[in-house]
């Protein structure tokens, strides 16, 4: 985004130095090079010469007989006699009320402090939504999919706020997603991209009518960066991600975010080792893995994805964008080939590289110990999952000699269903009871449960780990 500071003294010094080469001659129109300006920029250097601070600056350069130039004085008044009989030309974005923000929003968005400074439980209450929380590594996560009320005169699908203590740091709403907007059998038509089309066109204006045309910016790097509509109130910025068949996301960040699209990088620097705990029972596991809860829409692997790029320090990225580029099928659903794919374009931009890793104890133990996650393709059965989620809550408190125990009498799974295919993350493992520890992206009563090695290799399809490069 523009800084409006140093674009008022761009077109200044460029009215200045312009003005000083013509000194002598016929007056040149103010108000037609006011035209080579954005409305904003030009209301905000009105503002400024109306209360004085430009003034001075005309009078400094006046010593280079600037002042004795006629189109200095025609520029002077023309300035004044705009600003006092034409207030609103000058009024730019930042004067818009909150008031009037929130009636376009159709929700209580915005509180005078501002976002930024609400406390996440405050702006939870004001908006009214039925949140959940997920953990993404030292930030929350909280999202609501009851979201009954139109944003921006648009359906929305879900609303989510990140923060980290007490300071929110990033909005975003979903208004469509081929994963919850369409079911598995639908197809697209001209109807629904007519549709989709017509929505993103009516949030678009929405905000124009508010806040003035948009900007161009980028949002994200690499293979998922994608190109956004930037427009700036106060300290926020709105970026309006549109992809036709896609996606449609309106994103709040604050002022400072960055949409040049710049590539971000794993953080190579990060002692991931230090991420690993050790319990007594002989738990060991990675903590801080970030969650992403894919919903009831088949995003295993695009959320799966997203949590891999997010605990490797990539923050500007979302499983919507991800399940564009793997080629994720409406209502969901990815093919591994297209999976593999997928991720290899994405993370070469990010210093990433697919890993060896095998469904062997031994492999899962060096990937594990050294902070790097393991990717799980499997059949996930109800069967296993039943098990996973009782061995999971039976074992606790229990010895680790006492629980091995347990498991060795327990049968051997059915065979798999075929149709049943799932991914999801290795975290931990446990060599005294032969069991693995698997995070799910199920919210965060999945963030880590334990799974029986044997019926691991049972369900097993396939392992790889992600690790910087």
């Amino acid at each position: 985004m523009r800084d409006s500071e140093n674009s008022d003294f761009a077109f200044f010094f460029f009215i200045s130095s312009y003005c000083e080469k013509r000194a002598g001659r016929e007056p040149f129109p103010a108000f037609f090079v006011s035209g080579f300006c954005s409305a904003d920029v030009w209301g905000s250097f009105l503002r400024r010469l109306k209360a004085g601070d430009i003034v001075c600056k005309i009078g400094v350069l006046g010593e280079n007989n600037f002042m004795k130039s006629r189109f200095c004085a025609i520029f002077t008044a023309a300035a004044f006699a705009v600003c006092v009989f034409f207030p609103s030309f000058s009024t730019a974005a930042e004067e818009v009320s909150v008031d009037s923000v929130n009636a376009a929003f159709g929700i209580k968005m915005f509180s005078e402090g501002g976002i930024w400074k609400d406390k996440p439980l405050d702006f939870a209450r004001r908006l009214g939504y039925k949140f959940m929380g997920a953990k993404q590594g030292g930030k929350m996560l909280a999202y609501a999919d009851d979201v009954k009320t139109p944003i921006l005169g648009a359906k929305a699908e879900q609303f989510k706020f990140s923060f980290e203590g007490d300071s929110i740091d990033g909005v975003d709403i979903v208004f469509f997603n081929k994963g919850d907007s369409m079911g598995k059998n639908d197809s697209w038509n001209s109807s629904k991209v007519s549709q989709m089309r017509k929505d993103a066109k009516s949030i678009s204006e929405k905000l124009s009518s508010v806040f003035g045309e948009p900007e161009k910016g980028r949002f994200g790097s690499g293979k998922l960066r994608s190109d956004v509509k930037v427009w700036k109130w106060r300290d926020c910025l709105f970026m309006l991600d549109f992809e036709e068949k896609e996606y449609i996301i309106l994103r709040v960040r604050g002022s400072d975010f960055a949409v040049d699209g710049k590539g971000e990088r794993a953080d190579k620097k990060r002692d991931f080792k230090a991420g690993v705990k050790r319990e007594e029972n002989g738990d060991v596991y990675i903590s801080g893995v970030p969650m992403v809860d894919q919903g009831d829409k088949g995003y295993c692997a695009t959320a799966t994805v997203e949590r891999c790029l997010k605990y490797y320090g990539i923050e500007n990225v979302d499983m919507h964008k991800i399940a564009e580029l793997c080629g994720t099928g409406a209502g969901g659903g990815t093919t591994t080939n297209a999976l593999l794919s997928g991720m290899k374009k994405a993370c070469s931009a990010y210093r990433l590289k697919i890993g060896d890793a095998k469904m062997a104890m031994g492999s899962i133990k060096k990937n594990i110990d050294d902070g790097m996650l393991v990717c799980w393709f499997l059949l996930s059965t109800d069967e296993y999952v039943v098990r996973m989620m009782e061995n999971t809550k039976s074992r606790k408190g229990a010895s680790a000699d006492d629980w091995a125990k347990t498991l060795r009498k327990q049968k051997r799974l059915k065979s798999a269903d075929p149709d049943s295919g799932h991914i999801c993350l290795i975290i931990g493992y446990n060599e005294k009871t032969k069991e693995i520890g698997v995070s799910n992206s199920w919210g965060e009563k999945a963030a880590l449960t334990w799974v029986r090695f044997d019926d691991a290799k049972t369900v097993n399809l396939g392992t790889f780990s992600l690790v910087p490069r």
